[in-house]
């Protein structure tokens, strides 16, 4: 009975053990980070942990990874993709991944993207959220503005919800002047080729946009993986369904193509560089062309803010209401949390 009781702690001890088990960062200046390892991207390894909660820490700056316990999506700047554990090298400035039960290295520089696929839901997000106000005491009117981006990633599924919005105050009333919730969906396939979904909803004033309606369907291919940049083209099919302010419905068919790009720089200042641009170019209405821009550049204050200055711009050149003006374009400045 006693060496069953003896055998059966040890087996508790060592199952605690197992399950203590965490990710590890070991920088050069000799400090060590150990919780969850979030995401390696656009020169950034992101880490909750166990401590001191969200780290982002310059990759430069880090000499061993460890993340054996859970798998990873690697994608390198040559647009391979692989599904492994992560395991620190003899190399400084290297990795250990396992392709077909064999070991590779794969230097940091050559790391496009590193992503969990076995942490919970809520550890795989990744994203920020703004909020911004202006007030001039001359006109006695208020503006309001929200930004937030929120991803998730999938084995090769990819999940990116966008919202953005512009209220204006006064005395008497509140308008809802501009806003825009976008959901975008891409499926990994070969060598940096994707399938594409979205659904939109806009609303613009300026353009006489009550609301509007888009689900687009498609594929693209990311142009470019670089450690500290990225960008994805795609096309395809888009159906619209809006109506004016002034009642009227319309159903559109066109065909969008989008640009994507990502940039951060991350060395002497922390900035952050988000810029989309879709045209589209309407199959059923002769001649109709409309555009939507959106620039985001976001500086890190302190650790988890941000401050970030926001650009948008629409133009449709045969707007539905023709007294309409034909484009509409605006600047916020936000304070934004990262998490």
């Amino acid at each position: 009975m006693r060496r069953l009781l003896s055998l059966t702690i040890y087996c508790l001890l060592c199952f605690v053990s197992q399950a203590q088990v965490r990710d590890s960062i070991f920088l050069f200046n000799g400090q060590e980070l150990i919780g969850d390892l979030k995401s390696v991207k656009l020169g950034v390894v992101t880490i909750d942990d166990k401590d001191l909660k969200i780290q982002n820490i310059k990759l430069y700056k880090v000499k061993r990874l460890h993340a054996a316990q859970s798998i990873f999506r690697v994608e390198t700047i040559y647009k391979s993709v692989y599904f492994s554990t992560i395991e620190p090298s003899d190399h400084a400035g290297y990795i250990v991944i396992h392709v077909n039960g064999e070991a590779r290295e794969i230097a940091y520089r050559e790391i496009a993207i590193i992503l969990p696929l076995q942490k919970g839901f809520f550890k795989r997000l990744d994203g920020n959220l703004g909020l911004g106000f202006s007030y001039s005491k001359s006109s006695a009117i208020g503006q309001l503005s929200m930004n937030s981006l929120v991803s998730y990633v999938a084995r090769k599924t990819e999940y990116q919800l966008s919202a953005s919005s512009l209220y204006s105050i006064d005395s008497a009333s509140f308008s809802r002047d501009n806003e825009s919730v976008q959901l975008f969906v891409s499926y990994s396939l070969q060598k940096a080729w994707f399938l594409a979904g979205q659904a939109n909803y806009q609303r613009n004033l300026e353009l006489s946009i009550a609301r509007r309606y888009q689900e687009l369907i498609g594929a693209g291919n990311k142009l470019v993986l670089k450690p500290s940049w990225q960008l994805w083209l795609l096309s395809g099919l888009n159906l619209t369904q809006e109506r004016s302010t002034e009642g009227n419905s319309t159903v559109q068919l066109e065909v969008p193509v989008m640009m994507r790009l990502n940039f951060f720089k991350y060395q002497e200042v922390n900035v952050q560089v988000y810029f989309t641009q879709t045209a589209y170019f309407s199959l059923t209405q002769t001649g109709r062309v409309r555009d939507d821009a959106t620039l985001s550049v976001a500086y890190e204050l302190i650790h988890n803010f941000n401050i970030s200055i926001n650009f948008y711009t629409n133009f449709d050149n045969q707007p539905p209401v023709n007294t309409s003006n034909k484009i509409d374009f605006g600047t916020t400045f936000n304070v934004a949390y990262k998490f």
